[in-house]
Order: structure tokens, then sequence, then C-alpha cells
């Protein structure tokens, strides 16, 4: 059994997938590989321009989304964003390129930190003004980004208070339903196919385990979560199913599963039907 399994299935709220004892005392400081960097401008809480001409991506943080493709502003996006601005400021910014250094928009991935060596994903969560994301292979900060996220969900700040980005329910989930989210329900199968494990929750979302994450879960203790209730966060996307699809029992909604940490275990807690 991986630890991180033991760790999700003896928490009565699974949160992180490590123990984060002793994790908020661990420095998000940047090691001595850094690059210095200066600011051109920041987009989102998320994603910055630098005066070379990249576009940053930064590890180990989802914010709200700003207005984009005719859809509206999500609420705290553009607290994320100012608060991003302040706390970065003019000054020399020192980046630590992630290991996997491009996303499949040809962002650099990396971490940020101001001039001092603070670190702007864990100022954002302590504020609650983002989620925490673990992807393999990036996973230098892990512990004290969770770390800090768990403080503000602890003083139910920003994004863990406010009703638009509570989890929802899957049995409530629409055609169309999609994004980045926390999603809940019972867990209907356990299995494996020709692309790896996966899971199932109320025969509507199919959750395959991430090709880079493989290591990470064990299928005999995925298999002890069968008809307990979870929660997963990630990026949920819709297909309207043909009847082979239906046929062939394909679910219309689906979510990588890419570390441990984006599953919660919850013992007795019910799924608010909406």
């Amino acid at each position: 059994m991986t630890g991180y399994l033991k760790a999700l299935l003896a928490s009565a709220f699974f949160v992180a997938a490590l123990p984060l004892a002793g994790a908020t005392n661990a420095a998000c400081t940047p090691p001595t590989h850094y690059q210095p960097a200066a600011l051109a401008r920041v987009i989102d809480g998320d994603t910055l321009v630098l005066e070379d001409g990249r576009h940053v991506r930064l590890i180990g943080i989802n914010t709200p989304e700003l207005a984009h493709d005719q859809q509206p502003a999500q609420p705290l996006a553009r607290e994320a964003r100012d608060a991003a601005r302040a706390f970065l400021g003019h000054a020399p910014l020192q980046l630590v390129v992630g290991r996997d250094s491009q996303d499949r928009h040809g962002r650099t991935l990396a971490h940020v930190f101001d001039a001092e060596g603070r670190s702007l994903e864990a100022a954002l969560l302590q504020r609650g003004l983002g989620f925490p994301l673990s992807i393999p292979p990036n996973l230098t900060l892990r512990e004290c980004l969770n770390a800090a996220a768990q403080q503000a969900q602890t003083q139910h700040l920003g994004v863990w208070s406010h009703p638009d980005f509570q989890p929802r329910a899957v049995t409530a989930l629409q055609p169309g339903d999609g994004g980045f989210g926390r999603y809940r329900g019972r867990v209907t199968a356990v299995g494996q196919n020709r692309s790896g494990a996966f899971l199932e929750l109320e025969q509507r979302l199919y959750l395959p385990i991430d090709p880079q994450a493989r290591e990470l879960f064990d299928l005999a203790q995925l298999h002890a979560l069968t008809q307990r209730t979870i929660e997963v966060s990630g990026w949920l996307s819709y297909r309207r199913l043909t009847a082979a699809q239906r046929a062939r029992h394909f679910r219309p909604f689906r979510l990588s599963l890419q570390h441990p940490d984006a599953l919660q275990v919850l013992r007795t807690t019910p799924v608010q039907r909406e």
C-alpha cells in the first residue's frame, strides 16, 4: 500500500494525501537554482507575463477565472489578480521552473517569489484566493502549499466559504457543465481498462488516474472506496454520448485524477442535492 493511500483511507475528511504535521513550518522559499526575472504584467491570479515575453503559469495553485470567451468573471478572480499585483510590485522576481517546464499552451510552469524570497502561490493560498494543485512531477513545494491552503480552509477564507465554490453533487450535474471545481458523490465502480485504473461516481462521472500519477495510487486500496462518498477536485468535462457509447457504459462526465491530493474521503457527510 502506498503512503498516500494509507493516509487517505485513515482520514475522516481527507485534505492532503500526506500528513501535514509540521508542514506549516516548511518554508515556501526558493532553492538556490532560481532564475532572476522581471515582471511585465499580471494577467490573472495564476498567470504572469515577463519582460522577456514568457507567459508563466504558477505551479501549485488554480485561481478563479477572469472574464473570457463570453464567460463572466468568477467571484474573487479580480481579488486574486489584484493581490498578485500588489504582492509582486515592480521589484525583480525569482523564478523556479518546474521539472515539467511547459503546459500544453506553451506557458512556462514555475514557482514565483518576490525579491525577498516569499512565495506568491503561498500568499494567495493563505488568503483563500485559489485552490491547491498537486500535479506530478512538479511537486517541490507541495507540502507547504497544501499547508497554506489548509490554513485558509480552516479559517473559511475566500473560495472556502464563497457559495460559488462549494462542492457540487455529481447527481446534480447538467449537460454542458464543466471547468475546475469540487465534486462529491458515491463511488459506484473501481476498475482498470487499457488506459489504467479508474473510479466512477454515481455512474455518471468517470475518474481515470492520470498516467503520471499511476505509481501514487494502489488499485487494491482504491477498491476499498467502493460505496464510500468522496470529493474530487479538478477540471470537469462533459461529452454528449451516442447510443453506442451508452450501451458500452460510457459516462457523460470526466475528470482526470492527477494526484491523491485531489481526492478526499468523507465518512458520513451527506451529499447536498441541488
